[in-house]
């Protein structure tokens, strides 16, 4: 395998490491919220919030070896999320409220379709430039 291609995978398996333990995180305290705040909605904001933290620190040190953390990064990483929010938010309304899935299975979709969308906008935009230089 060819030095960039290896750089990918690696890159690739430490992103699919931190998001495990992320979303991990994230699952077990959706389904711990969602009966004590008794909206599916919240459960997800709250737990989504929490994972920013660990998803950012995680990232920028490990996956993607980012030089300058915050200047540009975590504005960046914080609009990305925020993006992905918005997404996990309209797919719990229409497929929990209006087509009447399970919240949980929902849940677990909206995990799957924001981490390819997580990867590709961290590699491709919030942390670029250092990812760029090793590449």
């Amino acid at each position: 395998m060819n030095r960039p291609a290896a750089n990918e995978l690696t890159r690739l398996l430490k992103f699919g490491t931190v998001g495990l333990a992320q979303n991990a995180l994230c699952f077990v305290g959706y389904l711990a919220l969602e009966p004590a705040l008794q909206s599916h909605t919240w459960a997800m904001t709250v737990a989504y919030v929490a994972g920013l933290s660990l998803a950012y620190l995680g990232n920028s040190i490990w996956t993607f070896e980012a030089r300058s953390r915050n200047a540009t990064a975590l504005p960046r990483f914080v609009t990305l999320y925020a993006l992905g929010y918005a997404w996990s938010l309209l797919v719990h309304l229409v497929l929990v409220d209006e087509v009447g899935m399970h919240h949980a299975l929902v849940q677990a979709i909206t995990i799957v379709t924001c981490a390819a969308m997580m990867y590709a906008g961290q590699r491709l935009w919030v942390f670029r430039t250092s990812t760029a230089e090793r590449s």
